[in-house]
């Protein structure tokens, strides 16, 4: 009876360390998508503060030198960051309200640049000929840097995330570490106790007959080779007793 609870409360304990074996994997799989989709988003903010930067930067030149390149330039970076905004593999944007508002800030840059490229005018000094040019250049710096402190709260938080899951990934690893050596010691000691005791108690068994006890018999009760062998023991010792 004794034994039939060791075996029930072995088998337990492996279950239950099975169970959160599998628990720790299902967790370090989502520390490593948490971590995976942190980097492109990562990556994604990145490219929206370079090429918030090179806008304001070609805002500048263009209002200085007043050339179609760096209008043209502005456009095509305009256009180019419109593409990357529109980009599906970074998933959940719309409940991203930074990514939102990175959106919102692109649609009035293109608006301004466009009244402002329309109607700019400036004397040979490079002094803004009218008010509202200036007003509309001001403007638009002012929301090129929208964009470039949103997509750096983005890139800060993007970097938190993946600090966050690379220490869960270390300690689900360590932990799944540990329920394995948890397994192995379980099963060692299940080893050691339905193997390795059992034989030692039949060496010393046959040992002791050997020496002269011809008294002594094996207490060894299963159903199993070393139970059979125990048994044959037995029997010989007592015919050869009976035959003394």
């Amino acid at each position: 009876m004794a034994n039939i609870r060791i075996k029930n409360l072995t088998l337990a304990m492996i279950m239950a360390l099975t169970l959160i074996t599998g628990w720790m994997i299902m967790g370090l799989w989502s520390a490593y998508h948490d971590h995976r989709h942190a980097m492109g988003h990562e990556r994604f903010a990145s490219a929206i503060v370079t090429a918030a930067f090179r806008l304001t930067s070609l805002t500048g030149d263009y209002m200085i030198y007043h050339q179609p390149r760096a209008r043209d330039q502005w456009r095509s970076t305009h256009r180019s960051l419109g593409e990357l905004l529109q980009n599906k593999d970074f998933g959940h944007i719309d409940i991203n309200p930074e990514i939102i508002q990175i959106h919102h800030s692109h649609e009035t840059a293109g608006r301004l640049f466009a009244r402002l490229s329309r109607d700019s005018a400036q004397n040979q000094n490079g002094v803004f000929s009218t008010v509202l040019e200036k007003r509309l250049f001001d403007t638009l710096l002012t929301v090129n840097q929208e964009m470039v402190s949103n997509a750096s709260l983005v890139e800060t938080r993007n970097r938190q995330t993946i600090e966050g899951a690379n220490d869960r990934i270390k300690k689900l690893v360590m932990g799944i570490l540990l329920v394995f050596g948890a397994i192995i010691a379980v099963i060692s000691l299940i080893l050691m106790r339905r193997v390795v005791s059992p034989l030692r108690t039949l060496v010393n068994g046959i040992e002791y007959f050997g020496g002269g006890e011809l008294d002594h018999r094996l207490k060894i009760l299963r159903h199993d080779e070393i139970g059979d062998v125990a048994t044959a023991f037995n029997s010989m010792a007592d015919r050869l007793q009976e035959s003394l």
